[in-house]
């Protein structure tokens, strides 16, 4: 009767862990509301109906009359009960069972139960009553996680976070990272002037930055070269220029860059991130100056020997030049530079303390070797205007030799001897070069 009526329905859901679906009986609440023309909707009180008694009931006592009996079903004020009412209900004096029950249980398929979302589902049905169903999955909230829907949101350990919500794990904080606090969605960062290097830290791993380092933050740690004028205090007044190496196999092996920070005896031999300081913080001509110098010792820039490619890290504002980012060695440094860690233009070698071919040692220095041909060129010029001058004082001599002391031409002999001596002192010129050619190769 109230089947046919559309007042209970046939419904089916999942039981508890989804291995089957069950089916059951329950009131349309839909029957109860009523669309105006308006649009709007309003609530039905009561539903009503006829039961024919000519073809029903099997336990219900028809009228004298045999006419039909009616029926009413209303919603029970603040609950999800409702109540049925047959007008003149009368039960056969003989016992009776009728039972309108729903299909059995049935097994789930494995595909079915993981749904779109790839969660396990614990219900199909929807109704205001009990569960509303909003079309969307349910996620767990960025710092949380949650394998599936039956295992509730947990917060991320320490050392870890989740950025998303709905994460189903959570992530390590990488190295220059660190979570003390559980149930975070980002990781704290080491500040400028120190950094980590391990991996899932829950406890502050931030180290000071090495000497011969310049650390922006994080995991990052580059090679310095310090560049600034006289410090306050110093006694020589001159400029500071200093440069540091580390070991380039060390990251090739282990696939981690060395913590270890070598100063290099020529500091214009090592290259890296050029921190400079002058009477304008970094951003004045000395610095801009000294920067378009260092830059030129570079064998590439950003696959270019042209300086010019390599962006500026200070810029023009309001017609004044302003820093973008200060050095971790303080903020009177300027960041002008960062050129690859690498050895100047002929220079090689731990701490680029050597000569690649073609350079030779000149003190500290690797100097260019002199074209061969321009040097034989040099010296045969100075031969021959040695020769001359060394003929004019000889006939000089000679001319007045009658006029001259023995003392006196001794003396003037002696005295043009020192002249060509002090003269090819003078050119510099490398004499290696054509006795020891192999320093050159």
């Amino acid at each position: 009767m109230l089947i046919e009526a559309g007042v209970i329905q046939n419904h089916s859901s999942r039981t508890p862990d989804s291995a089957k679906t069950v089916n059951f009986y329950r009131v349309n609440e839909e029957a109860f509301i009523v669309t105006k023309s308006d649009g709007t909707k309003t609530t039905k009180k009561v539903l009503s109906g006829i039961l024919k008694m000519g073809e029903s009931s099997k336990c219900l006592r028809a009228p004298i009359d045999n006419g039909d009996v009616k029926w009413f079903v209303s919603p029970v004020q603040d609950s999800n009960a409702f109540m049925l009412v047959v007008d003149g209900y009368r039960r056969k004096d003989t016992e009776c069972t009728v039972k309108t029950q729903s299909n059995p249980p049935t097994n789930r398929e494995n595909e079915d139960i993981i749904n779109s979302c790839g969660i396990q589902q614990k219900f199909s049905f929807e109704a205001e009553s009990w569960q509303k169903i909003l079309g969307k999955c349910p996620f767990c909230d960025a710092g949380e996680f949650g394998a599936n829907a039956f295992q509730s949101c947990q917060p991320c350990p320490p050392g870890t976070f989740s950025k998303y919500a709905g994460s189903a794990s959570c992530t390590n904080c990488t190295a220059g990272t660190y979570n003390e606090v559980q149930g975070q969605s980002t990781c704290r960062i080491c500040d400028k002037g120190k950094y980590s290097l391990e991996i899932g830290a829950f406890k502050n791993p931030c180290q000071p930055c090495p000497r011969g380092a310049v650390c922006s933050g994080g995991v990052n740690m580059e090679t310095s070269v310090m560049l600034s004028i006289p410090q306050p205090g110093s006694t020589d007044g001159k400029n500071v220029y200093l440069s540091y190496w580390r070991d380039p196999e060390i990251l090739n092996k282990t696939s981690k860059a060395s913590t270890c920070f070598y100063q290099c005896v020529e500091p214009k031999a090592c290259l890296g991130t050029l921190s400079c300081n002058d009477e304008e913080n970094g951003v004045g001509t000395f610095c801009q100056k000294n920067r378009d110098i260092i830059m030129k010792f570079s064998k590439s820039i950003n696959g270019s020997n042209d300086p010019a490619v390599l962006s500026n890290y200070t810029m023009i504002k309001s017609e004044k030049t302003t820093c973008i980012e200060t050095s971790s060695l303080g903020d009177q440094y300027c960041i002008v530079a960062r050129l690859d860690e690498q050895c100047s233009r002929g220079y090689t070698g731990p701490a680029c303390a050597g000569c690649v071919p073609g350079y030779s040692r000149d003190g500290v220095e690797c100097a260019e070797c002199m074209d061969i041909s321009a040097a034989i060129a040099m010296v045969t010029v100075g031969l021959i205007g040695g020769l001359a001058l060394y003929a004019f004082l000889i006939i000089s001599t000679l001319k007045d030799f009658g006029a001259l002391t023995r003392e006196g031409i001794i003396a003037r002999v002696i005295a043009s001897n020192i002249l060509i001596v002090s003269m090819f002192k003078d050119l510099e010129v490398k004499w290696y070069v054509f006795f020891f050619p192999s320093k050159c190769n």
